[in-house]
């Protein structure tokens, strides 16, 4: 009769279920002898049902008993399909890995008073369809949030958080590569940011199906000769790709720029944005275990190398001129390098239809220059806000506009086409220093996203 009440439980792969198999009166009989027909199933339970949840995180219960029951020795035949535990005195907590079939075998005492009966239950672990991970792949040098010079930026979304990949934006065939790969966890609470970012630590980037280490901040991998295009992928903790995008390979290139202007082969730039992105030129080797890179001996954070580039971040609180300084195999390179810095504020965090309001730039940095230095002004909400002199928009930072703390602001008049929140951006443009590679620039922090 027991055989009888064996249900199948069919759960996704890696999908966490909590299924409350307290048994109701039926068992009751059943252990006491006290029928000696089929028990029959609480109204509305099925032989076979299928719980589904939306991520790794959340749960799913269905209650099939009673609260007084108590079960003891949860037990998986197979913990490579499924894994079973208590979850609290009087359901099970089931949780599948890999396609399979699986008994998990628990003892249950249906009135809690120390009789207990064994039940088996068998549980199908099927293969889910598993929900692709948003991704976003961002060309270099496009007016779009995020992008930074020197940099193909990958931001995959997962039920975790972010994972962001950094590869340098002039691959090529047989290159060998590496970059960065940075998990943003999601989470309203220190705790729960920790416990999402260690499920980040788990994902892996392969890039033309060669993966990273789980928990590696950076990996290197070698491009195919011959190549015009790879794969780059995030795997989850279990090998399952979810989500891929596919990055431009050039054809073979030299390993070193083109009229490189530094003695040791390498071209600084100079001029760039604190705590932004800086593309470095010269004779790299794709591997930024090798390479070191610093301001006034404060380390800059590598992203992405190349055999002919790396892009680092520098700083964020060093402003002005200082010197860059770039180690690579026994090579060293110095050279000055000035941080500019831009902070924006409104005079008014409340904007009504018709109303206007002025947004001040303040530019810091700026001490000892000679020549204007130009920046640009976005408007990343033209629908909200109109921008005198319009949405796009470069202003020159005279050197007469400077004052002896090397800084100076710049004030810009918005008008409100409609309530809601609103972002107006602030970066350094590009610029040319006797037709070398364009100094190091990024967008600026979002600075206006006022209510």
């Amino acid at each position: 009769m027991m055989d009888k009440l064996n249900r199948t439980i069919r759960i996704y792969t890696g999908w966490q279920m909590v299924i409350a198999l307290v048994v109701a009166a039926c068992l009751i009989a059943a252990a006491a002898g006290a029928s000696t027909k089929a028990p029959k199933p609480k109204p509305g339970f099925p032989n076979v049902f299928t719980l589904t949840v939306c991520d790794d995180d959340e749960t799913a219960t269905t209650d099939i008993g009673t609260v007084q029951a108590h079960i003891k020795n949860v037990r998986s035949s197979d913990s490579k399909a499924a894994t079973a535990g208590e979850h609290g005195t009087n359901s099970l907590l089931i949780k599948g890995h890999n396609p399979g079939t699986t008994n998990v075998t628990f003892d249950i005492s249906p009135e809690n008073d120390g009789n207990y009966t064994t039940l088996t239950i068998e549980v199908t672990v099927i293969k889910c369809p598993r929900k692709k991970a948003k991704a976003a792949a961002v060309r270099p040098n496009a007016p779009a949030n995020g992008v930074v010079q020197g940099l193909i930026v990958h931001e995959f979304e997962t039920a975790h958080g972010k994972v962001v990949v950094n590869l340098p934006d002039d691959v090529a065939a047989g290159d060998t590569i590496s970059g960065a790969v940075i998990g943003v966890p999601s989470g309203k609470s220190e705790a729960e940011q920790a416990k999402n970012q260690s499920a980040l630590d788990g994902y892996v980037v392969a890039v033309d199906g060669n993966p990273s280490k789980p928990g590696d901040k950076w990996a290197t991998w070698a491009i195919p000769a011959g190549a015009a295009g790879v794969a780059v992928a995030l795997l989850d903790g279990h090998g399952h790709k979810v989500a891929e995008e596919m990055i431009a390979v050039a054809p073979a290139q030299p390993t070193a720029p083109a009229g490189a202007t530094d003695p040791s082969g390498f071209h600084l730039p100079a001029m760039g944005q604190a705590g932004k992105t800086m593309a470095i030129h010269g004779p790299f080797d794709g591997n930024m275990a090798t390479s070191h890179v610093s301001l006034d001996g404060r380390p800059c954070l590598p992203l992405a190398e190349s055999p002919r580039q790396l892009v680092a971040a520098a700083p964020q609180d060093l402003v002005g001129v200082h010197t860059l300084e770039v180690r690579k195999n026994g090579a060293v390179a110095t050279a000055p390098y000035r941080a500019m810095g831009f902070q924006l504020t409104a005079s008014s965090t409340v904007m009504h239809t018709g109303g206007q309001i002025v947004l001040s730039v303040h530019a810091t940095g700026l001490e000892g220059i000679t020549s204007s230095v130009p920046m640009l002004l976005t408007n990343d909400s033209p629908e909200i806000v109109r921008m005198a002199g319009g949405d796009f928009q470069t202003v020159m930072l005279a050197p007469g506009q400077v004052g002896p703390d090397g800084s100076c602001t710049v004030d810009v008049h918005l008008t409100a086409l409609k309530p809601g929140p609103y972002q107006i951006s602030a970066r350094l443009a590009a610029r040319k220093d006797g037709g070398a590679p364009s100094a190091g620039l990024a967008f600026a922090d979002a600075p206006a996203g006022l209510p």
